[in-house]
């Protein structure tokens, strides 16, 4: 956990009313491919968040919200303190040049959110 908490949650909720953007990639954890929705696999997720921190860490950095939908609705990460750990650990694991992220839990409208 960062040692000073990255957002609280109303200045969270203040950028993701921004939108998605250069600094800011919003991650659900669902696929809505099929009825009724699926939690995304571990995998799929992860890749996610590889690509999404790989992108910022090219650029000028930025901020992913892992719970949240693209249009700005929290539905929360779903994952458990192991799985939850194991994204926290991707950059450091899964890319070429690894990276150490600050991140966060923190409640959105009753659902957890993971930021990076």
């Amino acid at each position: 956990m960062a040692a000073k908490p990255l957002f609280t949650a109303e200045s969270l909720r203040e950028l993701i009313a921004l939108g998605e953007g250069q600094f800011l990639e919003l991650k659900g954890t669902w696929s809505y491919d099929r009825e009724p929705p699926q939690p995304l696999g571990k995998r799929a997720l992860r890749d996610k968040v590889a690509e999404a921190v790989a992108a910022f860490a090219n650029a000028d950095g930025g901020t992913l919200v892992v719970g949240v939908e693209d249009d700005g609705i929290p539905t929360g990460h779903g994952r458990s303190q192991d799985e939850v750990a194991d994204l926290v650990a991707v950059p450091e694991r899964c890319l070429h040049s690894p990276l150490s992220c600050d991140h966060q839990l923190l409640e959105l409208d009753g659902e957890e959110v993971l930021v990076i």
